[in-house]
């Protein structure tokens, strides 16, 4: 990852700065509000730039002043916070290296319909997460940006604005740090070290969490034989790691939210083993644990009023001698027996067996993030799938999903599909069949049988949104995403339960 960029809500002057003003195209005519902001600039300059959307105009001849660049930010009534993440993204990183050591940005310009909250969040949101690289292993990784320094252009400092800008650069941070554990290769990122990873960072900047960790004698203590039998053909032992936070003011009355991801830093398939071809890239297969902690970061590092607990169950899903077989019937924690028909349909079977033992705190509600079917994928694209026994529940998280400008879609758990998860030798198997569609229903369907009837629960598929996108410049290609964990942020923060 790059250096930090250094931020400022007021401006200064500073050499080889460019200035950035927003502008805006007027409605119904090929004018632009330019004229009004800057009335001495060249006019011949402006005849072809009327603040189209994507369209952009620079100069160095305003006033003998810094270069400056004019964006063209389309139609007042349409533009959105995410036109301005994109637009700033994309800005950061045409002229990160043009010479410049800073940007001066004319805050206000954006602010015509936006409120200054909203611009300093797509703004810091665009460039944090559009500059956004994993380097790591380069040998010649790219040098730094020459940017250094973004001033916001207010004219006097506001203690309210300040403290907004520190969340979202957190925020952000928290993002890449969730990108950062996705992209880490699998020989570098086992059981044991994406416990040390986190465990780390939660020491460094949240001290006053509680971590405890199961090994695998624990594990076994607990009976989680699922969890057990998914590691089975693993060099590396599985760990359970939970995590607790106590807001500063809690009373009996504070509401306790448990957050469960899915952590297999590696799938094979097992014996069920997947092709060549869709065994590259399963190093994200530990996407909805590194989600869920980079959520849980935010929310404690920020205040939320919750209780939260946080539960990551973590192994690989290997083929050795000892790796468990197809056919295989395996008992839960708690007490359902299970028949295993596909290696390949993990997941849900480390999921459940650590939803069981989230039980066992009380939660007021659940959730649980997995990348776990190629199902949802195909019926939703780039879109996080939700389910869940509680609709006011899953349209609160829909409406952290709105805010936090990232797509999610609810899917419904019929009972068919509950039927569907029924085995004639067992209690439950973990597919529904082959050939069978709404695998991403029926996983949920199977997930359910680990969740007290009297918890509200959600699942959130997020297969189709860990990895880098077709449609989003701060979310590129070639990355994992991180997306879903400013939603989750946002929700653990403000979410009604």
């Amino acid at each position: 990852m790059s250096e930090k960029l250094n931020y400022s809500l007021t401006t200064n002057a500073t050499s080889k700065a460019l200035k950035v003003v927003g502008v805006f195209e007027e409605k119904g005519s090929k004018k632009s509000s330019l004229k009004s902001h800057y009335p001495t600039f060249l006019a011949h300059e402006t005849r072809s730039f009327v603040g189209e959307k994507g369209k952009s105009l620079f100069t160095t001849a305003h006033e003998g002043r810094d270069a400056i660049v004019f964006l063209g930010l389309g139609d007042l009534n349409k533009f959105k916070v995410e036109d301005l993440r994109a637009m700033m993204s994309s800005f950061f990183n045409r002229y990160a290296n043009e010479g410049y050591s800073a940007l001066h940005l004319d805050l206000e310009s954006f602010a015509k319909k936006l409120s200054l909250k909203d611009v300093i969040m797509g703004i810091v949101e665009g460039f944090e997460l559009g500059r956004y690289r994993f380097d790591e292993f380069l040998t010649r990784p790219k040098k730094d940006a020459v940017l250094k320094t973004i001033y916001l252009g207010l004219k006097s400092k506001d203690a309210t604005l300040k403290k907004f800008l520190d969340e979202r650069l957190f925020i952000a941070e928290s993002v890449n740090f969730t990108r950062d554990l996705v992209n880490l290769p699998p020989n570098e990122l086992y059981s044991i070290t994406m416990v040390e990873k986190i465990v780390g960072d939660v020491k460094k900047n949240l001290p006053k969490v509680k971590v405890k960790i199961l090994d695998k004698e624990k594990i076994k203590k607990e009976k989680m034989g699922l969890f057990l039998a998914v590691n089975q053909g693993s060099h590396y032992p599985p760990r359970l790691l939970h995590l607790e936070y106590n807001p500063a003011k809690g009373t009996k009355n504070t509401k306790h939210i448990s957050l469960v991801g899915k952590g297999l830093v590696f799938d094979s398939g097992g014996y069920s083993l997947k092709g060549g071809a869709s065994m590259i890239g399963m190093k994200v297969d530990m996407a909805g644990a590194a989600t869920v902690y980079g959520a849980f970061r935010n929310a404690v590092k920020l205040g939320s009023p919750h209780k939260i607990s946080l539960y990551l169950g973590i192994t690989d899903n290997l083929v050795s001698e000892n790796a468990i077989l197809p056919d295989s019937i395996v008992k839960s924690r708690n007490g359902k027996t299970v028949e295993i028909l596909n290696t390949d349909a993990e997941g849900r079977l480390v999921l459940a067996d650590v939803l069981d033992y989230a039980m066992d705190g009380k939660p007021d509600c659940v959730i649980d993030v997995a990348t776990l079917t190629g199902a949802c994928m195909a019926a939703l694209g780039e879109a996080c799938g939700v389910m869940g026994n509680n609709k006011e529940f899953t349209d609160t998280l829909l409406q952290s999903a709105h805010e936090a400008d990232e797509l999610m879609w609810p899917l419904p758990i019929y009972d068919h599909y509950r039927e569907k998860m029924k085995s004639k030798v067992a209690d439950l198997k973990n597919i529904a069949g082959v050939g069978q569609y709404a695998g991403a229903q029926t996983a949920a369907a199977f997930l359910e049988n680990f969740v007290s009837k009297e918890v509200k629960w959600a699942h959130m598929d997020i297969a189709g949104v860990s990895d880098g996108s077709d449609y989003l410049s701060y979310f590129p290609r070639g990355y994992a995403s991180g997306r879903m964990v400013r939603t989750l942020s946002h929700f653990l923060r403000y979410g009604k339960i």
